[in-house]
């Protein structure tokens, strides 16, 4: 059964055409007549039932062009929300139109809040000037335009964006609108900015390892001509003293060398299994120089002690900063202890 209100009126027209021709029947003399009158009636019906067809099925083309249209529409909606960057769609004067969810996400504001508010309005006030001068300049060369910008959320804080601008334009080859991409670079300024900090360290570095290195070759001439200087047997008192400043000095400098060297990384570190207690042994002596007459050094060892995984080099390093630091901060003398 046809629902067609438009195809039920027209069989309704057939049947009162066919009730006619029975009727004309009725009157021989002008059978002829009705009977040519009720033939162009039925023609025009069968065109008219030809024509309901067709339109029939254009209308059936069209639900299914829009049904497509619509999904297509729906699938750029999402892409468009979906995108990580956000998107605004302007008016050639910036007034927002759309915005996807990243949009409102970068600026905390709703997408509903933001449709119908100027760009300009969310950059930040003293970049308002140079934001209104690229606007203008991408009005008149309907070119693409990349600048960066500060921009400025809901909460009054501002971060840094780069913009991508392009023009949509009409028939007439008219600005129509904007299509803006805004991407938030706070995060690639502050790496960018470890990087440059970390390529400055790593200059210094470089520098110190290279005054170390040759500072450390001077030192060992000083140092092998000080102990030298010291083991002579009847050295005057006073030479003898000198002597030994001068051995106390280098070994400070010396440590100071190691340190320069381990921040420019130049000094290759070989971690292995230690015994502490030999090594604080083997260290007495020296540590004793270090400290002077007026300190005593005490050392208390613990029985078994377990392995450490250390450099030998690094913790005699410690080890001697520990007695400067000490000597230093006893200048009258006293007693350092080491309990391991």
């Amino acid at each position: 059964m046809n629902d067609d209100p438009l195809e039920r009126q027209i069989e309704a027209a057939r049947q009162r055409l066919t009730s006619l021709k029975q009727r004309a029947d009725a009157f021989p003399q002008e059978q002829a007549l009705l009977e040519d009158i009720l033939a162009a009636l039925n023609t025009s019906l069968d065109e008219l039932h030809a024509a309901t067809e067709a339109l029939r099925q254009q209308n059936e083309q069209l639900t299914a062009v829009r049904q497509q249209v619509e999904a297509e529409r729906h699938r750029y909606m999402e892409l468009f929300d979906q995108a990580p960057d956000g998107c605004l769609v302007t008016d050639p004067d910036g007034v927002i139109q759309e915005a996807n969810l990243a949009a409102g996400a970068l600026l905390e504001i709703p997408t509903n809040e933001l449709v119908g508010q100027p760009v300009v309005s969310f950059v930040a006030q003293e970049d308002r000037p140079a934001f209104h001068r690229h606007l203008i300049r991408l009005q008149q060369l309907l070119r693409t335009q990349n600048w960066e910008v500060r921009l400025q959320r809901r909460n009054g804080l501002t971060f840094s964006a780069v913009i991508d601008v392009a023009g949509t334009r009409d028939r007439a080859s008219k600005l129509a609108g904007l299509r803006w991409i805004i991407r938030d670079v706070t995060e690639r300024r502050s790496l960018e900015a470890r990087l440059l900090q970390s390529q400055k360290l790593e200059s210094i570095g470089q520098l110190a390892g290279g005054v170390a290195h040759d500072f450390n070759n001077i030192l060992t001439v000083i140092q092998g001509h000080a102990s030298l200087l010291e083991a002579k047997q009847g050295l005057p008192p006073n030479l003898a003293s000198h002597a030994n400043q001068i051995v106390l000095a280098a070994e400070r400098a010396a440590n100071l060398t190691r340190q320069l060297l381990t921040f420019s990384r130049r000094q290759v570190i070989h971690p292995k299994n230690l015994d502490l207690s030999e090594v604080i042994g083997n260290m007495t002596k020296m540590l004793q120089r270090i400290l002077g007459e007026d300190i005593s050094l005490q050392v208390n060892f613990t029985s078994n002690l377990p392995l450490i995984y250390a450099d030998a080099g690094m913790l005699e390093q410690v080890l001697l900063n520990l007695a400067v630091n000490s000597r230093d901060s006893m200048p009258k003398g006293g007693r350092l202890m080491i309990n391991v």
